[in-house]
């Protein structure tokens, strides 16, 4: 967040920054999927 604005990156060069603000929030929608998953299960040695 950069005060009352989300900046939307993209590794992608050809995409350039954007801003998500309080006017725009309620058309935010993120679709997405879980590559990797790691567990904060602490185990003792």
């Amino acid at each position: 967040m950069q005060g009352n604005k989300l900046a939307v990156l993209s590794d992608n060069p050809v995409y350039e920054k954007w801003y998500i603000d309080e006017k725009s929030q309620d058309q935010l929608y993120i679709m997405g999927k879980a590559l990797i998953h790691e567990s904060i299960k602490y185990n003792r040695l």
